[in-house]
């Protein structure tokens, strides 16, 4: 596929640009993100983006779309200006009868507005509704990741033990969802799960869930050539603070160098974007003096990640770190 948009891309540059560009250029940028070039990724991935629609490529941008927004442009603008960008992607998909891209917009609309803050009681609608679509359609590729939303939110709502008896019938139980990741077929599948298993031990102190957390950085870490998405970023988040909370429990040096390495790494993308990474960082930083004894430099770096959450609109990180 690569091979084929790199071809494309010479010919535009060399003949001229034709309607096949911009969707060339989307799949280059993802390529430059993909070996470090975060500078040349959005510069490209915003001409991909200018170039549909002065082009007029109506059937082509709801995929442009949802690949430079989903991949790129999150990486240095706010995420919940990411969120309605999906959504105008779906809409644009949906009139232009794209159905496939229309769907996997309003599948990263979903996930992208839960990861956002928006209200857990609309992430609860929004993630129903589009299930029920969903089946409607017979397009059931998107139906477990986006039920692991769902269920997530009911879980945040009403915790880790309510009454399974009021899931929605046609949204797949975590028991289902469990057992098609244990077929080992769902890569996709099994990191969201992952992700979400390692929120939900944080919020309710699940020890015995901790302490099985899985290891989302380094995952990350050994795939070359992969691209930072959403999921994964806050995979790593939650796993910083599970090993500093796992640190003050366990005494075990391991989790120390686990949540030094999530830090490290938030840092590191905080300069590509300060709106969606500066007041993680500066939690995980927090509870990394916190550990260390270091009280009075904690409270500031406490403080001060509250004030980042509130002006970014991560109400819910602001929350955290309330409670922290």
């Amino acid at each position: 596929m690569f091979s084929v948009c790199l071809r494309i891309v010479q010919v535009s540059l060399t003949v001229g640009i034709t309607e096949s560009s911009p969707i060339a250029f989307a799949h280059f940028a993802v390529l430059l993100l993909e070996i470090g070039d975060l500078s040349q990724a959005h510069r490209l991935g915003s001409l991909a983006l200018q170039l549909a629609q002065e082009l007029n490529v109506y059937g082509q941008s709801s995929m442009i779309i949802g690949i430079v927004q989903q991949y790129i442009a999150w990486t240095s603008e706010p995420l919940q200006s990411i969120a309605e960008s999906h959504l105008f992607g779906y809409n644009t998909g949906m009139q232009a009868g794209d159905i496939g891209s229309s769907l996997l917009n309003y599948n990263f609309f979903v996930s992208t507005s839960f990861y956002s803050g928006k209200h857990l009681d609309v992430v609860r609608k929004i993630s129903g509704d589009f299930i029920q679509e969903l089946m409607r359609q017979k397009q059931k590729w998107f139906v477990n990741c986006t039920a692991l939303i769902h269920l997530q939110a009911l879980t945040l709502i009403e915790g880790p033990d309510f009454d399974e008896s009021i899931y929605p019938k046609h949204v797949p139980s975590f028991h289902e969802i469990n057992s098609t990741v244990a077929q080992g077929n769902r890569t996709n599948l099994t990191k969201h799960n992952g992700v979400y298993q390692l929120m939900r031990a944080f919020y309710f102190r699940q020890y015995d869930e901790m302490s099985r957390a899985v290891n989302i950085l380094d995952d990350f870490a050994k795939k070359s050539f992969t691209p930072l998405k959403v999921n994964v970023l806050f995979g790593i988040f939650y796993e910083g603070l599970v090993s500093f909370c796992m640190a003050r429990r366990t005494k075990e040096e391991s989790w120390v160098v686990k949540g030094r390495n999530s830090l490290s790494f938030m840092k590191k993308w905080q300069t590509s974007s300060s709106w969606n990474f500066e007041n993680k960082a500066l939690l995980l930083e927090a509870e990394l003096m916190s550990l260390q004894r270091n009280h009075d430099q904690a409270t500031e770096l406490y403080l001060d990640s509250i004030k980042s959450a509130k002006n970014h609109k991560f109400i819910h990180e602001e929350g955290i770190a309330h409670e922290l």
